[in-house]
């Protein structure tokens, strides 16, 4: 073999050789580069995702104490108990002293079921029977509309007990009334 021979046999297999390396291993080395920028470009967008949803827990916890100092705001007009047993006892000694300070006797006074609830806020009702003149009365609702407590009457009815009585007689109304009120319920439960 002459060294010319020896030449084109060297080049023949390296040009064999870099025809082989090209034509496989090259789209394989590619399609592997493809796979791996992919997999970078999802990761990036999911870091940039998480680093937006960082950001936005700042925002979030701004906002948690916004609602935090509303929520307290609202607890001198809350009526007082964690249970509904405890809430409606407070909205009737509450009813009971204004009444009593406004000439006005309770006749009944009695609980009416009420399951409405909002986030851990509960609602209590209860019918009231009242008696009085027409100043009693008057002064006895402003009284429920001033009490601290976010005190709401639902329904009122005025009747008189004797609407041919003679002027000289003092008059006598009777209201019935639904007044409720709102507490924070202990534990999540009524």
């Amino acid at each position: 073999m002459t060294p010319r021979d020896r030449r084109a046999l060297v080049w023949g297999t390296g040009v064999l050789t870099l025809a082989l390396l090209f034509g496989r291993l090259a789209p394989t080395a590619f399609r592997a580069w493809r796979v791996a920028s992919g997999a970078l470009a999802e990761r990036t967008a999911l870091l940039a995702r998480e680093h937006g949803d960082l950001g936005g827990l700042t925002t979030l916890e701004d906002s948690a104490k916004v609602v935090e100092a509303s929520f307290v705001a609202l607890a001198p007009k809350l009526l007082t108990g964690g249970s509904a047993a405890e809430a409606i006892a407070d909205l009737e000694g509450r009813i009971t002293l204004s009444a009593s300070r406004h000439r006005t006797a309770v006749i009944r006074l009695e609980p009416v079921p009420d399951s409405t609830t909002l986030a851990k806020l509960g609602r209590v009702r209860v019918t009231v029977q009242v008696e009085s003149d027409w100043a009693g009365i008057s002064e006895f609702l402003q009284a429920v509309n001033a009490d601290p407590a976010a005190l709401g009457v639902g329904s009122l009815d005025v009747t008189s007990t004797d609407p041919v009585a003679s002027s000289a007689r003092p008059e006598v109304l009777h209201a019935a009334l639904d007044i409720d009120g709102w507490y924070l319920r202990a534990g999540g439960r009524s």
